[in-house]
């Protein structure tokens, strides 16, 4: 029987020790094709901002028979997946893998991840994907700090993929979101966890000292367990210390009944009453 075929990729760049080490342990579950962005891409979501070179390869670093298993793709995560699952994979992957990010990728503000956009750009192509994200410390309010041992985050994702590659996802889920808090051990639990509605990521406008403003930034907020439900994504890393894993579903419409009231003339422009 064919091994597994597993692809995998980050948006913290191909040179990233954390993915190295990720890599390297899933290969015990099968074949390992990492394509990840030649450079650091964080929080570039799905986009594909066509920079100059994209979709240049190159190969970094042999696998265990000798040949080069780590490509580097000019371009974004979601770029470096897609030119990996169409140009470089020999045959269709079983698996997506995303990570591991510095720093947490938690609540609605998730989106905005190129950890989780790798995964989300998979699901284009029908492939199952989960992303892993690790708590920097102390509590991730320093986007340069060393991620540190990630040996636990490791082994809670061979676990999972494991799970994956035997069962698949439920029904009507595309990927996994998986955070570990700093400080992990191998007895911390694994907890399934909703989204938490309220983003902890807040938009700041710097102002400088002649009292005119920079451009805005991203910046985490207190955790306040008070705003967040137990149950959901940011509660449990937050509160409870263990590592979280959120189903997500296919984003999907509903319907709008009153829309029938501006009836067929609706591109119309309105006249002046």
């Amino acid at each position: 029987m064919a091994r597994s075929l597993i692809i995998v990729s980050n948006d913290d760049g191909v040179h990233s020790p954390a993915l190295r080490s990720l890599a390297e342990a899933l290969w015990d579950l099968g074949d390992v094709l990492v394509v990840a962005p030649r450079w650091p891409q964080s929080s570039m979501s799905r986009a594909w901002p066509r920079q100059p070179g994209t979709g240049t390869i190159s190969a970094s670093g042999p696998d265990r028979t000798g040949r080069p298993w780590f490509f580097g793709i000019v371009g974004s995560p979601a770029e470096a997946i897609a030119n990996g699952i169409t140009r470089l994979a020999p045959r269709r992957p079983d698996l997506c893998v995303s990570g591991i990010n510095a720093g947490t990728n938690l609540s609605v503000a998730l989106t905005q991840s190129g950890t989780v956009g790798v995964c989300l750009e998979a699901e284009r192509f029908g492939i199952p994907g989960v992303a892993v994200s690790q708590e920097l410390p102390p509590y991730g309010t320093d986007p340069d700090s060393e991620l540190g041992d990630v040996q636990v985050a490791v082994g809670a994702m061979l676990r999972i993929c494991q799970l994956v590659l035997a069962s698949g996802l439920p029904p009507g889920v595309i990927m996994a979101n998986v955070n570990v808090p700093h400080g992990a051990h191998p007895g911390t639990d694994i907890v399934s966890t909703n989204l938490a509605a309220e983003s902890f990521w807040e938009v700041t406008v710097p102002v400088g000292t002649d009292g005119t403003s920079g451009p805005c930034r991203l910046a985490h907020s207190e955790i306040d367990p008070s705003r967040y439900q137990p149950g959901t994504d940011v509660y449990e890393l937050y509160v409870n210390r263990v590592i979280t894993v959120t189903a997500m579903v296919r984003p999907q419409g509903v319907a709008w009944p009153e829309l029938a009231q501006l009836g067929r003339n609706a591109g119309m422009v309105a006249q002046p009453g």
